[in-house]
């Protein structure tokens, strides 16, 4: 649930409009024979109901006929069928079910009944040596796993070794409505046992009733010793009752109480109602609710929410509206939140954030969560704090809007495609792991819904500036006893390399720029609609183009294993992408290695391929928006990131020539392409910063050549700019700050490196080179932009040729560029001629007319006539 808020409603608009009815296990079998009437009329006040079971007695039916042979299947498919069956055959009898038990439970049991819930047994229980990242994800008895937004426990077995168990959602029936939470177990964390469904619709308790029930989350209490569910619970076909329900058992896998459900913070009186569409009501006696705004005695709303266990204490964290999250603690018992354990509060108040996870590393609390797009995914982001009471401790940063939003960003624009639904702490003998999980929702097909698990990286837990990350790693695996995780020796091949395309009006760098692509930047910083840090094509009259092309060249040939894409994604008016991926070995002969030209995923896509190439070819043929009948949305065309993965040919992989003409006019490319940072057969002799027209073979190129930036190398400031300790530029992270100041008293810097902040800006690591600073000789980071900052020395010629002498003390002249022995000096205001220059290290030179050299540093000279 992307945005439960958001969706609620279209979701109840849009899936069935059959109330889900109920379902107990204890329920006795009853046959077909003693099936009561397919009609019957019911009269209250005078007013009769004929209530029509014909479609019931019609799934029964057809129900019976595989009796014979459920025992066939896995034991989550027989559990599906034995319940459903159970409830349609007790309802027949029922002279006072209601229509709408009776439409829900035929619709449970034509769907315990269909391929989406009948699979053969197949037991094998090492089934998987990695994680099926975005996979469909078996049992060990061959049934697809379901667990959706899913909760996770570890203990300890009595023979000392970790047991895992995941709790989560069975959407089987491909719908929203509840139908069980079910129980899983692992010793490996990736082959997992059914074990049962603990809690499922129920006929003798309204709560489990024409309900929806989701991400469940479970806990162990040391005190009480008993298990505790929550889940986040509605009624069926809306999002405006926003509680909780809670249920416990003695045993993990035992009988669970199902306590009820509520708002947390609700006095024990205001308990077990709903709002529907007409009315708000108390389950039992159906007492209307006039008013339940007072939070006082109703409590807070809860949506999406995850808990979170810190030794004998435990905290939800909740989605309470559309706008805000809310952090409680919990009583002794886990059962309930304590108002007066600690202050309840907003964290990122009016940022609209949900799907919560946490988990504990060094000094640090560590939050990932994501924003609301409805079903289709976004950019997730994390923060910390020291300490879970503190409603100001977490770190964050400010959106335009003026919301506080997470700092740090994780993964990619869509998350890789999914949803944050908890972390796993692996404690091993060597070291100590994190696992991502999330949820990668299927809008169309819920049940079909996947799982991503990815590794999960926190740096520095124990300083002043921790930060997380994450990679799209497909094929990881885990080794459970020591907690090491290995990720493949794939290497990524295309960020940096050259690139073309053959929507002609594109351009080479900046925004919407070709290098947008592969650069290695795949986040958005916007929490909504999209940003400008993406490749978008754009044909000869100006407006986005498709179909497009968009080619990389890896510079010599690969072995490749698999091509990762991330694209435009505008959350809002979401889009998918349809395509082929060709690769080739000279840029002119092409084989189709993937083709995703049915896809309907929206943001992220990643593709296996094989054999040997030089070049990859990405085509577009459509962008559509989502919905029952796609349409065009080549507004929306555009490419994030571009990645292709691969190892080197063992044999040394040698430099395949390139073509005499760029590889994107070949095989049915259009004769027009655009270029960036082509390999330097076909490159201007301009610098990283200019580009140039050519023409070959009737071809417009726009060509860049890209320069691996050398370290160190002097800047000066502009502007007003501060130092900090930190690439996250926080006031408790200022160093100091520097003053503006003109250009020939400027303050100065030696860059060392450079580093991006969690918001993924990029920042220069320097140090401080003036000689009256307190600080100088310290290392810290300062802005990367250059309407603050700007190198000190001159990289050009310019084109008149001549320079300006600017500095007080005026210039000294030299015989050569090693700047000895001055021969000479010239006075400010001195204008000279020069021919050449020089570039030593991190400093240039400017060769004079007569030979001999000046210094080309910006505070000293000035280019042309001033």
């Amino acid at each position: 649930m992307f945005g439960k808020i958001k969706m609620g409603y279209k979701i109840g608009l849009t899936l069935f409009a059959l109330t889900i009815g109920t379902l107990i296990c204890s329920i006795p079998m009853v046959s077909a024979a003693e099936s009561s009437p397919v009609t019957q009329v019911t009269a209250s006040n005078s007013n009769k109901t004929v209530i029509d079971k014909s479609k019931l007695v019609q799934a029964v039916a057809d129900a019976q006929t595989y009796k014979s042979s459920i025992g066939n299947d896995a034991q989550i498919s027989q559990d599906r069928y034995n319940r459903a069956l159970n409830m349609a055959t007790a309802l027949e009898k029922q002279p006072s079910a209601t229509q709408d038990q009776i439409d829900s439970a035929t619709t449970l049991l034509n769907s315990a009944i269909s391929e989406n819930s009948l699979f053969p047994k197949q037991e094998n229980p090492n089934r998987y040596t990695s994680v099926p990242v975005g996979q469909k994800w078996l049992d060990t008895q061959g049934a697809p796993i379901q667990a959706h937004g899913g909760g996770f426990l570890k203990q300890t077995q009595a023979n000392g070794r970790p047991i895992y168990y995941w709790v989560g959602e069975d959407k089987s029936q491909n719908n929203s409505r509840f139908n069980g939470i079910t129980l899983y177990s692992s010793t490996d964390l990736v082959n997992w046992t059914y074990r049962k469904t603990i809690l499922a619709p129920s006929l003798t308790d309204k709560g489990l009733e024409n309900a929806t029930i989701e991400r469940p989350k479970i806990l162990y209490n040391a005190k009480t010793k008993e298990y505790v569910v929550w889940a986040h619970w509605e009624s069926a076909g809306g999002y405006s009752s926003s509680q909780i329900c809670v249920a416990t058992s003695k045993t993990i896998d035992g009988d669970y109480q199902f306590l009820g459900h509520w708002r947390p913070g609700a006095n024990a009186t205001n308990r077990n109602w709903r709002v529907t569409d007409q009315s708000a009501t108390f389950d039992k006696t159906g007492q209307p609710i006039s008013d339940y705004s007072d939070e006082s005695t109703w409590g807070t709303g809860s949506r999406d929410f995850t808990l979170f266990q810190d030794g004998d204490k435990a905290y939800i964290v909740s989605t309470q509206d559309g706008s805000n999250m809310r952090i409680y603690e919990l009583n002794a018992d886990f059962t309930d939140v304590d108002k007066n354990a600690m202050k309840s509060y907003l964290v990122f108040p009016g940022a609209r954030r949900e799907a919560p996870a946490l988990v504990k590393d060094g000094q640090y609390y560590f939050m990932i969560n994501s924003s609301q797009s409805g079903w289709y995914p976004n950019q997730a982001r994390y923060s910390y704090t020291k300490n879970l009471s503190d409603e100001n401790g977490w770190e964050s940063s400010t959106t335009p809007s003026g919301a506080k939003v997470p700092a740090g960003l994780l993964g990619n624009n869509s998350t890789y495609y999914s949803q944050p639904t908890g972390i796993m702490a692996v404690n091993g003998t060597k070291q100590t792991s994190y696992i991502y999980m999330g949820d990668r929702w299927n809008p169309d097909k819920l049940g079909e819904s996947t799982y991503v698990w990815l590794p999960l990286t926190i740096k520095d837990p124990s300083s002043d500036n921790p930060s997380m990350s994450m990679a799209y790693t497909p094929g990881w695996q885990l080794d459970n006893a020591t907690g090491e995780i290995t990720t493949g020796n794939d290497q990524l091949l295309s960020q940096g390399k050259p690139a073309t395309t053959d929507a002609a009006g594109s351009v080479a760098t900046g925004d919407f720029g070709l290098n947008q692509a592969n650069n290695g930047d795949a986040m958005n910083l916007n929490t909504s609609g999209g940003n400008s840090t993406y490749f978008k094509p754009i044909g000869k009259d100006g407006q986005p183009q498709v179909p497009f092309t968009y080619t990389v060249d890896l510079q010599k040939s690969y072995n490749l294993s698999h091509a990762d894409v991330s694209f435009n994604l505008y959350n809002g008016s979401e889009s998918f992408s349809q395509y082929t991926i060709e690769t080739s070995l000279d840029g002119r002969t092409w084989q189709k290695a993937a083709d995703e030209s049915a896809n309907t995923m929206v943001g992220f896509v990643s593709d296996k391929l094989s054999g040997r190439a030089r070049y990859v070819r990405l085509n577009v043929s459509k962008v559509l928006k989502v919905g029952k009948s796609p349409q065009n949305a080549a507004w929306t065309a555009g490419l994030v990131e571009f990645q292709v993965y691969g190892t080197p040919i063992e044999t040394g992989g040698t430099t395949t020539p390139a073509p005499s003409t760029p590889p994107a006019t070949e095989t049915g490319a259009s004769s027009s392409s655009s270029n960036i940072g082509a390999s330097s057969s076909s490159v201007s002799s301009t610098s990283s910063s200019a580009a140039s027209s050519s023409t070959d073979s009737g071809s417009t190129t726009v060509t860049t050549k890209k320069k691996r930036t050398k370290y160190p190398f002097k800047i000066y400031a502009k502007k007003s700019i501060y130092l900090y300790r930190h690439t996250d530029f926080t006031k408790k992270n200022q160093l100091t700050h520097y003053q503006k100041k003109s250009r020939i008293n400027a303050d100065t810097f030696t860059v060392v490196g450079t580093a991006r902040s969690r918001n993924h800006a990029l920042r220069y690591k320097v140090r401080d080179t003036n000689n009256k600073s307190r600080l100088f000789g310290k290392v810290g980071y300062v802005t990367a932009r250059p309407s603050y900052v700007a190198r000190l020395y001159y990289q050009t010629l310019p084109k008149s040729k001549t320079i300006t002498v600017i500095a007080k003390k005026g210039v000294d002249v030299y015989r050569s560029t090693k700047q000895s022995n001055r021969i000479n000096h010239y006075k400010r205001g001195t204008i000279l001629k020069i021919k050449k220059i020089i570039k030593n290290n991190k400093v240039t030179n400017y060769q004079l007319r007569n030979g001999n050299y000046v210094t080309g540093n910006k505070k000293i000279v000035i280019q042309g006539k001033y």
